[in-house]
């Protein structure tokens, strides 16, 4: 168990720089699996030297690895300020041994109301977009305990405990924009965690692993898929979402992202995924109150596109990362034309209101 800790403890400034938060219980789920690992790599080894019966338990072992860590990823993360605090706490037990039983029961409390807190409600007419670092999720509420979830994020575990700070349980709709794993990875969580309706995915021009992993999860929970086409409608509560694009297919896989307009009581929003300048030329028409900046800001857009919108809100969904996104040009593109500039690298999760001005 001290080693399993000492490593969580060496990995976790990386995952909070990364991801955000640190998963709480995994030194639990790592003594299981460690040992499992351990036999897979010399049964492994043992059937590739020769024994070939061996390879196919080794394998089967390897996918039990697989099974721990897509369990556990439902389970509670820390944020940077509850890690501190829980290290402070174990100094504490540490230094002053008088007050060990006061501080595990006080420990004990706090995480038990962390655990049960009330979960965030959203306004009916709300959509959010969240911090998932370097990636697309958006999370559309209709009001009534009905939403739309349109890409996933790079991380289960990180979807799984936004979802959960909102309350949600279940999603009508799920919409992958494109294959790549930035919006697909973090999809693959929700069948065995969150109830699904439908889910509008694109891959016959275009797929990647993490693609091809969602659709074998969706197809073993029995999830209903569909491809949408442009025109297509779904009803949300107070809101109601169109499909724009796209109106054909592309070489690239970014354009051919399933973009997506969410129109409200009072105000409009573009999802756009990750299209570039052929996709946003044949959608030139669009015009929204709200745009999700395609591709994280990258500079693969059309600067008259980007202002033709006509958004007086861009938002961009973007972490830490080696591309330089956002483009500078971009950010100042919009600024100028009088856009105001959200980013969930300093801004975190992105609520907009879509029912009033």
């Amino acid at each position: 168990m001290t080693i399993t800790m000492g490593a969580q403890l060496a990995v976790a400034p990386l995952l909070l720089v990364h991801f955000g938060s640190v998963p709480l219980l995994s030194p639990l789920i790592n003594l299981v699996a460690a040992p499992v690992v351990a036999g897979s790599t010399v049964v492994g080894a043992i059937g590739v030297a020769g024994l070939a019966f061996l390879v196919g338990p080794a394998a089967w072992l390897a996918d039990v690895v697989l099974l721990l860590a897509r369990g556990a990823a439902s389970w509670p993360q820390l944020t940077g300020w509850e890690l501190a605090a829980l290290l402070g706490v174990a100094v504490v037990v540490r230094r002053l041994p008088s007050l060990r039983v006061v501080t595990a029961i006080a420990a004990s409390a706090a995480l038990v109301l962390t655990l049960i807190a009330p979960a965030a409600n959203l306004a009916p007419g709300t959509v959010v977009v969240l911090d998932v670092g370097q990636g697309d999720a958006i999370l559309v509420s209709g009001g009534g305990d009905r939403y739309a979830l349109v890409d996933g994020g790079p991380d289960e575990a990180i979807l799984l405990d936004k979802l959960r700070g909102y309350g949600v349980r279940t999603i009508e709709l799920v919409v992958l924009s494109h294959v790549h794993a930035d919006h697909a990875t973090g999809l693959a969580a929700l069948p065995g965690s969150v109830a699904v309706g439908e889910v509008w995915v694109d891959t016959e021009h275009h797929s990647t692993p993490a693609s091809r992993h969602l659709i074998e999860r969706l197809h073993d929970a029995g999830v209903r898929t569909s491809v949408p086409e442009p025109g297509d409608r779904r009803r949300l509560g107070q809101l109601e979402l169109i499909v724009a694009g796209p109106v054909r297919r592309y070489s690239s896989a970014n354009d051919q992202s399933i973009v997506i307009e969410v129109r409200g009581p009072r105000r409009s929003m573009l999802l756009t995924g990750d299209i570039e300048r052929y996709a946003q030329a044949d959608l030139d028409h669009l015009r929204a109150d709200v745009l999700k900046v395609p591709h994280h800001g990258a500079g693969t857009s059309d600067r008259g596109w980007l202002v033709g919108v006509g958004a007086d809100l861009a938002a961009i969904s973007v972490g830490p990362n080696d591309f330089g996104h956002p483009e500078e040009w971009v950010v100042e593109a919009l600024e100028v034309s009088g856009t105001e500039m959200l980013r969930t690298d300093r801004d975190g999760d992105l609520i907009i209101d879509l029912a009033s001005r």
